[in-house]
C-alpha cells in the first residue's frame, strides 16, 4: 500500500499530558511480529527516498563521511546527553544504511484512498475475534479511560491490521532520515525536483519546510537512544514502520514514553502486547480529550491528534461504527 514517492503527511502527537508510571520493556518491545508496513501510523508513513538514491547537484554528504552521511546528525546529537561512543558506532556501523535523498513535498495532502480497504467484511470480521479475544482487556481500557473499545480497536485494524504486520525496517534509519531532512544538499536536492514541476518554487519555502520537519522529528531519534540507553536495546536490530513507528499502536517513541500504559499488569510496557496497546491508546486518546459521549465533530477533533489526516480520521470513526453494529 507504500505508493508514495515523495513525503505527503507527517505528523507528531504533541501532548505531555500523561508518562507511563511502569518500567518500559523494549527488550520484549523489540521482539515484536515483522511483517510490510501499514498506512495510518501517527506518523503516516508516505514517504520514500529519491529514486535513483543520489543527490542532484552538489557532492553527496556520503563522499568524505566519517558517518556514512550521517554527518550533519550525528554533529547535533553529539549535543544531547547520549554515550558518544555509542553514538558513533551507531551511525558508522555497515548494519546503518547510507544516508541518501529524503523527498517531500511543501504542501503534503493525503489521499483518501490509501485507507478504502479497512471497511473489506473480512477484515472487520477478524477485528470482531480480534475483540472477542481480548475483550477483558478493552473492557479495562474503557472503564479506566472512558473509550470505546470499537474505536480502539479500529485503530489497531489500521495501523498494523491487528498486530499481524507491525514493521520490518530499522527504526533508528528511518527516523534518522526525517531528521536529517534539512540536511543542507538535501534541501538543495529538493529544490531541484520541485522546480522540475513549478519553476516558481524557492530555496527560501523548502527550508521552511525542511527545518519544520526536522524540529519534528529530531526529538524522535533523542527518544530513540534514550530507550537504547535506559534499557539495553540494540538499535541496529530494532524493527519497526517505514515511519520509524513501533508496536501494535504505532507509537513514536516520545508517544511512547508519555502514553505507554503497563495494561496486563506485569511491571513491563510492551506495546507488541495486546494488553499493553490496548490500554496506550485508550490513555492517548483519554488525554487528548476523549469520551465516548462527544459528538462526531468532537471525536474527530481528538482522533486527530493520532494523525493529522481527515482520511486516517474518517475511517477510523467509520470503522468503529461499523464494528459497533456487528
Amino acid at each position: 500500500m507504500l505508493r508514495t514517492v515523495s513525503l505527503l503527511f507527517l505528523c507528531l502527537p504533541l501532548s505531555l499530558l500523561a508518562e507511563t508510571s511502569a518500567p518500559v520493556s523494549l527488550e520484549s518491545l523489540a521482539k515484536g511480529k515483522g511483517g510490510a508496513a501499514q498506512l495510518g501510523t501517527p506518523l503516516s508513513p508516505h514517504f520514500r527516498s529519491s529514486k535513483v538514491g543520489k543527490f542532484i547537484g552538489d557532492q553527496s554528504p556520503t563522499s568524505s563521511s566519517r558517518y556514512r552521511g550521517w554527518d550533519f546528525l550525528v554533529s547535533k546529537l553529539k549535543k544531547e546527553k547520549i554515550d558518544t561512543a555509542y553514538l558513533e558506532s551507531v551511525y558508522s556501523s555497515l548494519e546503518m544504511p547510507l544516508f541518501t535523498p529524503v523527498t517531500y513535498k511543501l504542501k503534503p495532502k493525503e489521499s483518501k484512498q490509501l485507507y478504502t480497504g479497512f471497511t473489506n467484511k473480512k477484515k472487520l470480521n477478524k477485528a470482531i475475534l480480534f475483540l472477542q479475544k481480548h475483550k477483558n482487556s478493552f473492557h479495562t481500557a474503557q472503564s479506566t479511560y472512558g473509550v470505546s473499545p470499537f474505536v480502539i480497536c479500529s485503530i489497531l485494524l489500521i495501523e498494523t491490521h491487528l498486530g499481524t504486520n507491525t514493521g520490518r525496517h530499522l527504526i533508528v534509519n528511518r527516523l534518522s532520515r526525517l531528521a536529517s531532512i534539512s540536511e543542507p544538499n538535501n534541501m538543495r536536492h529538493n529544490l531541484a525536483l520541485l522546480q522540475k514541476d513549478d519553476e516558481s518554487v524557492t530555496f527560501a519555502q523548502v527550508k521552511q519546510r525542511g527545518l519544520k520537519l526536522h524540529e519534528m522529528f529530531y526529538p524522535e531519534v533523542v527518544a530513540l537512544f534514550s530507550l537504547a540507553s535506559e534499557r539495553g536495546v540494540d538499535l541496529l536490530s530494532f524493527k519497526g514502520s517505514i515511519s520509524g513507528a513501533f508496536g501494535l499502536p504505532q507509537f513514536l517513541p516520545t508517544t511512547y514514553f508519555r502514553f505507554g500504559t503497563d495494561g496486563n499488569e506485569d511491571g513491563e510496557v510492551s506495546l507488541f502486547h495486546p494488553d499493553d496497546a490496548i490500554a496506550s491508546i485508550g490513555n492517548f486518546l483519554s488525554g487528548f480529550g476523549w469520551k465516548d459521549s462527544l459528538s462526531r465533530s468532537e471525536k474527530e477533533k481528538v482522533v486527530w491528534n493520532y494523525n493529522h489526516s481527515q482520511a486516517y480520521v474518517d475511517t477510523v470513526l467509520n470503522v468503529a461504527e461499523l464494528l459497533k453494529k456487528m
